[in-house]
């Protein structure tokens, strides 16, 4: 009976074999058609040579090819080095400055706090406006990007100080304008200190 279990071995050897058969008639009819192609063009030594040259004309290009594309690698890592290092640098740049940004903040308070500073109406140095003058006449060591600051001293009997500032506690507070009239002309104060 077609189909039974005890036909499919004899069925693969039989398909087997045929295949076997035909994959060696191609070869032959293969083989035929390449032997005559080469009797047809018989290979001289010309052409040896011929094949030789162009064999290693196409081996040093791929091999140059190669170079360069190795090149262009090892330029694009440099690259990337550099950008990464150029990274690193400007990360460290802003941590340093950050630090140095604290440190003059922390050194201006420390100053600021040692400072005895009053108003000229008496109030304390937490409650100062416009009218704020040092107490003692004296440079106070502040960092080097600032020029040195002079502090006075107003009595309380002081009614207008006549002046004006530029900038606020606790940053850096410049004189701006002096009146004609008031204690800053009679103590020497000029615009610009």
């Amino acid at each position: 009976a077609v189909g039974t279990s005890d036909d499919a071995p004899a069925t693969r050897i039989q398909a087997a074999y045929r295949g076997h058969v035909a994959r060696k008639d191609l070869a032959k009819d293969a083989g035929a058609t390449m032997d005559a192609a080469a009797a047809a063009t018989p290979e001289t030594s010309e052409d040896v040579a011929a094949t030789k040259i162009q064999a290693m004309h196409r081996g040093n290009a791929v091999r140059k090819d190669l170079a360069k594309d190795a090149a262009a690698a090892d330029t694009a890592t440099e690259a990337t080095e550099v950008a990464v290092g150029t990274s690193e640098d400007a990360a460290a740049a802003k941590i340093q400055a950050v630090y140095r940004g604290n440190a003059a903040r922390k050194d201006v308070a420390k100053d600021a706090a040692t400072a005895d500073i009053v108003t000229a109406d008496g109030a304390d140095a937490a409650s100062r406006s416009e009218h704020v003058v040092a107490t003692r006449i004296e440079d106070v060591p502040l960092p080097s990007t600032r020029p040195s600051c002079k502090e006075f001293v107003a009595d309380e009997n002081v009614e207008k100080l006549g002046m004006t500032f530029d900038g606020k506690p606790p940053g850096y507070i410049q004189v701006k304008t002096c009146s004609t009239d008031g204690w800053a002309e009679i103590v020497g104060i000029q615009p610009g200190d």
